[in-house]
């Protein structure tokens, strides 16, 4: 509650009062799921920016439904839950004023009017996001700043948010998005892939990323017995009702033809939820199967690996995180998956064709291929193959540099 009201303070205070900030930064609490429930994302940018002096306000948008569970706000960030409640009410409105109009219109309308309510005091130069937050939001509120949008997750030719058959979405090149990557290999697939040349040098940058630490020393017990795995599902609430009901379809049948296996070696499968999976509504497979449990999605990813011996996903990009503290992934290629984006998930097209994920023979078909490499992973050890992920990911993203951050944010600061 309390962050409500010091939106309320903030956004009440812009009617009256002008404010002018050297950056914005955009995105929603669901990505505040660090060890101390902080965006490990965005932390070393608004180090970064404060060390050089630069003004920058944090806004946060919070899940009013619940339906993703609880994510706090971080202690110097300004929620957007007032704005959030006036979007739905004019959102509603206009539905029923302009029921003749699409939806696009409708919400360009929309955008003006929150514009005009809350931010036509409020200048900036520069906004950067996570997943493109409120882009068209922002465009509309400040026409001539920079916006640029900082990678999240994997990066892949063929990924609809990025770039899709040889084209980056349309949202991107209406409000003129710029992009941050964690990698030089990122960058230059981007521009090097794009048919149409809206990434180019001069709009798509590698800054790196701050890389996670965590410290595993099991993971050089090379017969440590393999007890408790870590499933990243990729159950996000984004895509249609019948994609997500595809997904899951694929996991039970997974899970349907692993169970005797498990069941009879003891071994637990823990299901780490999608930040934005609907929680109210998530098909409950621990009803059905007793090897398996369900961890708390907002748990930092990394403690929930200190209890694990080993990842499965199908291509999520906590195989990457993994990486970094050294534990290996095993990919479920399940299905004959046409592409890597959902609900098809092909790891072999995203980690393995386009990232050279290192471990050749760590994807799986079906059960029955899971269970065999299990077995071979068990009678081989761990450690060859987590210092190898390590050696890879520490080679495909580089260490965040701060200096190259500012360098590129003061080419746009007047």
């Amino acid at each position: 509650m309390k962050h409500f009201f010091k939106s309320l303070s903030f956004f009440s205070s812009l009617i009256i009062f002008k404010k002018d900030v050297d950056v914005i930064i955009s995105y929603p609490t669901t990505f505040n799921r660090g060890p101390n429930k902080e965006n490990i994302l965005i932390t070393p940018l608004v180090n970064a920016l404060k060390a050089e002096g630069l003004d920058c306000i944090v806004f946060e948008e919070g899940d009013l439904s619940r339906s993703f569970g609880e994510y706090q706000f971080s202690s110097h960030s300004v929620s957007l839950t007032f704005v959030t409640i006036f979007e739905m009410i004019i959102r509603k409105i206009l539905q029923i004023i302009m029921s003749s109009a699409s939806i696009e219109i409708r919400e360009k309308v929309l955008t003006k009017k929150i514009s005009a309510l809350f931010f036509r005091n409020f200048s900036t130069q520069i906004v950067i996001t996570l997943i493109s937050h409120k882009v068209a939001l922002w465009r509309t509120c400040f026409p001539e700043s920079h916006i640029y949008d900082y990678q999240h997750g994997i990066i892949f030719d063929g990924d609809w948010g990025y770039l899709l058959d040889g084209k980056p979405p349309k949202f991107k090149t209406e409000n003129t998005i710029k992009t941050l990557t964690h990698g030089k290999s990122v960058t230059n697939m981007l521009i090097n892939n794009d048919k149409t040349g809206f990434y180019n040098s001069s709009n798509t940058f590698d800054i790196g990323l701050q890389k996670l630490e965590y410290n595993r020393p099991a993971l050089n017990q090379a017969n440590k017995p393999i007890k408790k795995i870590l499933f990243s599902l990729q159950d996000a609430a984004d895509g249609t009702a019948e994609d997500l009901s595809f997904y899951l379809s694929k996991v039970e049948c997974f899970l349907s033809e692993i169970a005797d296996f498990f069941l009879k070696n003891n071994l637990i499968i823990t299901f780490r939820h999608h930040p934005r999976s609907n929680m109210k509504f998530q098909k409950k497979f621990i009803d059905k199967y007793s090897f398996t449990a369900t961890g708390f999605k907002n748990t930092s990813l990394e403690s929930m690996l200190a209890d694990h011996d080993l990842h499965l996903t199908f291509n999520s990009s906590s195989a990457i995180e993994a990486a970094y503290i050294g534990v290996p992934t095993i990919f479920l290629e399940l299905g004959n998956p046409s592409d890597g984006d959902f609900p098809n998930l092909s790891a072999k097209y995203t980690f393995f064709k386009q990232l050279k994920y290192p471990l050749k023979n760590f994807i799986a078909h079906n059960g029955a291929e899971f269970v065999d490499l299990l077995v071979n992973i068990q009678s081989e050890g761990l450690q060859d193959s987590s210092e190898i992920v390590n050696d890879w990911v520490n080679l495909l993203y580089s260490d965040f540099d701060s200096d190259r951050f500012i360098k590129i944010l003061k080419k746009d600061l007047n």
